[in-house]
């Protein structure tokens, strides 16, 4: 009775410290999509033919409530193949270390899903505009957006990605 009452306050404490801000030790809280911004990135339809130059728009969505500008350090979520939903950062564990560890959360939405569509209409999902759904194509979105990010918080920025 008395090791299972000690395993438990032990496994209780360790639980407890990954959801505290190790700056404040305060628990973190349980945000919800109030703590996202939402924008869009212009993403060119096809990376890998210079002489195309159609872009469409990309949603993405970043929390900054945990950032401390002083590491830089970014996780980027990359949302699969459905609608793009950023989550609370006690709903994961990367999200629960993104925010122990100080970093900004990024989430990026997948091209051809939710509402990041290259074409509209029908013949957005035709099998000639579908030449663009590729995970070569996917992997460029991801790092023309690391890119974009970058800028915005200097050419010192750290990434981890997770999702995909």
């Amino acid at each position: 009775m008395l090791i299972t009452f000690l395993i438990g306050t032990l496994l209780l404490s360790v639980t407890s410290a990954l959801y505290r801000n190790p700056s404040t030790g305060h628990p973190l809280a349980k945000e919800g999509l109030e703590d996202y911004k939402m924008d869009w990135i212009g993403h060119p339809l096809d990376h890998f033919d210079s002489s195309d130059s159609r872009t469409f728009k990309a949603r993405y969505w970043i929390n900054d409530r945990y950032f401390d500008n002083s590491n830089g350090l970014v996780f980027v979520m990359i949302c699969g193949e459905g609608e793009c939903v950023p989550t609370g950062v006690n709903s994961s564990t990367p999200l629960r270390y993104a925010a122990k560890m100080g970093a900004k959360i990024a989430y990026l939405e997948h091209r051809y899903y939710g509402k990041s569509q290259p074409f509209s209409g029908t013949d957005g999902w035709s099998y000639e505009n579908l030449q663009y759904l590729t995970s070569q194509q996917a992997l460029a979105d991801l790092n023309n957006f690391i890119g974009f990010v970058n800028k915005t918080l200097g050419d010192n920025s750290q990434f981890v990605v997770v999702g995909g």
